[in-house]
């Protein structure tokens, strides 16, 4: 057994009848064993072990459905840990999905999953393979019982084709517009000493698209003389008809932190399943904390149970070996969040 899960059978509180019954139950199945042993000697010691198992399997199976009915959330949490910790073993959903669909010869262009406005795992066949309605019909099967196997029952299934669109080749005219444009405009942005700018020019939508990817204080004090430097570079080239779009995207390369390294295992363990409400997952790494949003309202009777139940459970989770491996002894918080945005754990 667990040693996380004995340590919470160990805390139990098991009512002194229950305790006795369990007791005579014990000293009964001994002396039964012994009666069988004596009249029937022929038999293997194997098979007298195999009685034993069972009588203590039937008396275990006695103080499970005693302690269920005492102690309910124990029972929930003790139900769901190898659930949980079964995910750290399996693969992401669209994975075990893709895996199956390709043992099966379907060409899949693509698989996803969206969780708003509702759970979906999306997945798209190739176009050009003459896939008709009863293949669509077979793969969402092929999905569905997937899913089932892993029991996860909060998705729905959306299969359809992915349209391949052909590649756009310019002419020996538009590539000779592009060139000629794009070196003098970074020649003019440097001159004049832009930070931070890329740009493309599209000769086909007669667009000129430029990106200021510096701080917003920045954009708007250069915004106006980029475009105005683009017009005159236009200008002086004779190119008419152009659209100047001038954004600020500003591309930040992050570091994974420890956060990142959990979240998959606990979105695909929370939000696969119906019963446990969960609508999206959040996480910061500084501090380490993870937001968990519910379908719970605040004023349902049973929110703080229900928030109080999901805590425990992924307490468990991050308890387990591989989780405490990433976490390496650092602090967490789980903050569950009803719909109506209020705290239930």
């Amino acid at each position: 057994m667990d040693n996380k899960i004995k340590e919470q059978v160990n805390k139990i509180d098991i009512p002194e009848d229950l305790n006795n019954r369990v007791i005579l139950g014990m000293d009964n199945a001994k002396r039964d064993m012994g009666k069988k042993h004596l009249n029937l000697k022929k038999k293997k010691k194997r098979g007298i072990k195999g009685s034993l198992l069972i009588a203590a399997a039937v008396l275990l199976l006695g103080i499970s459905l005693s302690i269920s009915n005492s102690t309910p959330a124990l029972a929930q949490v003790v139900s769901k840990i190898p659930y949980l910790n079964s995910l750290l073993q399996s693969k992401p959903v669209i994975d075990l999905i893709s895996e199956e669909l390709d043992k099966e010869g379907f060409i899949v262009y693509g698989i996803d999953t969206i969780y708003k406005p509702e759970k979906e795992v999306r997945i798209r066949l190739a176009d050009d393979e003459g896939y008709d309605n009863n293949a669509k019909k077979e793969v969402e099967k092929i999905a569905e019982q997937k899913l089932k196997s892993k029991g996860y029952n909060a998705y729905s299934i959306n299969v359809g084709m992915f349209v391949r669109e052909e590649e756009y080749t310019p002419s020996k005219e538009e590539k000779k517009d592009i060139e000629v444009l794009e070196k003098e405009l970074i020649e003019e942005f440097k001159e004049k000493n832009y930070k931070s700018t890329s740009l493309s020019v599209n000769p086909v939508d007669r667009k000129i698209s430029v990106n200021i990817g510096k701080s917003r204080e920045y954009y708007e004090e250069i915004r106006d003389k980029v475009e105005l430097t683009a017009k005159d570079v236009l200008k002086s080239r004779d190119y008419t008809g152009y659209e100047i779009d001038i954004s600020n995207v500003i591309v930040k390369m992050k570091q994974s932190g420890k956060s990142a390294l959990i979240e998959p295992s606990l979105s695909d363990a929370l939000l696969s399943k119906k019963e446990y409400k969960v609508t999206g997952i959040s996480f910061t790494d500084n501090p380490l904390r993870f937001y968990i949003k519910t379908s719970i309202m605040s004023n349902d009777s049973n929110a703080k149970k229900e928030g109080e139940k999901l805590d425990v459970m992924i307490n468990e989770f991050f308890e387990t070996p591989e989780i405490e491996k990433i976490l390496d002894n650092d602090s967490y918080e789980v903050i569950i969040y009803s719909k109506d945005k209020k705290r239930i754990n």
